[in-house]
């Protein structure tokens, strides 16, 4: 009996993690897929953008990157006072600022417990690489974190790199497409005035490890390592002018590890239980098998959405 539920119970959990996750992930392409509908649809027709506009102005007026890091804390004291919960609260922040898209992507963000520089932060924010912003503050609101930016980290194990994308960019291939008066590749299957974005999430698994070819002619595989990855080469995704994307550095204090062994980001349950997902300064996580330091199951899911520019004047 003992034996028959032995042999029978890695697969059960199997079948359950899978499910768990994948079905998690489902969730999360559905969510990502009609943010990216929605916000191709309202840059498309908004009439208040002039038509020689660049992506990123017309961008700013449905989205905010400085609020995918919201201070959990302070996200509560001021929802205390209005009387109503933290969600609703940043719903109506979202919405008084027009911010259609970051309202959209707020199912995916996760509540996470930083330590930078031996302080503390509970953060509420988009799942990724937590980074250092190169960028100077806007002031926008009290409860965002502008300390701090998101990348998503593409890993590319035969190139031995991974490169950083912002959450939200445009299709740079053969573009830019925006601007009436942009000049497109002619041999694009895009022309000037076209919105074409893509979204970014990151899915990596709590509960299924990440594992990766060893033995291409036998098909041996084996649990990734958290150290695979360190020497790996870091690069930013560019624009049509060669500029990074994402203007921010990693977080190498994230990568120090508390006296539990475990990464300082993390993620904390009802019980306290660290669950670093997505914790370290590249943001691909960490958990413990078998005694062993390994990575999250991880792939990278990307929305993208086309529509043409509807300009009644110019």
């Amino acid at each position: 009996m003992l034996l028959e539920f032995a042999v029978s119970i890695g697969v059960l959990w199997l079948i359950v993690a899978a499910s768990l996750e994948f079905g998690r992930a489902y969730l999360a392409s559905h969510v990502l897929q009609t943010a990216a509908r929605t916000a191709a649809r309202e840059l498309a027709l908004d009439a208040d953008v002039a038509w020689n506009a660049s992506f990123d102005d017309a961008l700013s007026r449905v989205f905010d990157a400085d609020y995918l890091v919201i201070d959990q804390e302070c996200l509560e004291d001021e929802a205390l006072t209005e009387g109503i919960t933290p969600g609703e609260h940043l719903a109506t922040i979202l919405s008084e600022r027009g911010l259609i898209l970051n309202q959209m992507l707020r199912p995916l963000m996760i509540r996470e417990d930083v330590d930078v520089g031996g302080q503390v932060r509970r953060l509420l924010r988009y799942p990724g690489a937590l980074m250092a912003a190169n960028t100077p503050a806007s002031g926008a609101w009290d409860c965002v974190e502008e300390d701090y930016a998101i990348g998503i980290p593409e890993v590319n194990d035969a190139l031995s790199s991974i490169t950083f994308h912002p959450v939200v960019q445009e299709i740079e291939e053969g573009g830019p497409y925006f601007s009436l008066g942009a000049e497109p590749d002619p041999d694009a299957f895009l022309q000037a005035g076209t919105v074409a974005l893509q979204i970014h999430y990151p899915f990596q698994a709590s509960g299924m490890s990440n594992w990766r070819l060893i033995d291409p002619v036998d098909g041996v595989y084996r649990a990734e390592d958290t150290a695979e990855t360190a020497g790996y080469a870091i690069d930013y995704a560019v624009d049509h002018d060669d500029q990074p994307l994402l203007e921010a550095t990693e977080l190498h204090e994230l990568d120090a590890e508390d006296a539990d062994g475990a990464l300082q980001a993390y993620a904390l349950t009802e019980s306290g239980r660290h669950i670093p997902v997505y914790g370290g300064s590249l943001g691909l996580g960490d958990q413990l098998m078998l005694g062993r330091s390994v990575r999250p199951f991880r792939r990278l899911i990307s929305a993208q959405a086309v529509a043409p520019r509807e300009v009644v004047g110019l």
